[in-house]
């Protein structure tokens, strides 16, 4: 019985790496985008809220894993409270994003 509960364990930490990864590739995907469209102009102000989803659906469908991922992406992405450009936090969240898996 140890076994299987020990197995689970392992189970759900691989799941959670492999969403971490995925989260992180999303973030990058985001940084990459802002980047390489206009990054003078102001940063939008939905972009945490809509983006990860918009991203995370383009990389993955739509279905339940894919709002798991859109979650964790925006757990991962930091929310800035002053006026910056698009290509200021792109610089962020690829610092944010770190090293990508997925």
């Amino acid at each position: 019985m140890h076994e299987l509960s020990h197995a689970s364990q392992q189970d759900e930490a691989l799941r959670r790496s492999r969403l971490d990864d995925h989260a992180r590739a999303v973030i990058h995907a985001i940084a990459q985008d802002l980047n390489d469209v206009k990054p003078w102009q102001p940063l939008p102000a939905g972009i945490w809220h809509d983006e990860p989803f918009v991203i995370a659906a383009r990389i993955h469908g739509r279905g339940p894993y894919t709002d798991q991922v859109a979650e964790a992406s925006q757990a991962l992405m930091p929310r800035i409270d002053r006026d910056i450009t698009r290509g200021e936090y792109a610089q962020i969240l690829f610092r944010a994003a770190g090293k990508v898996h997925a």
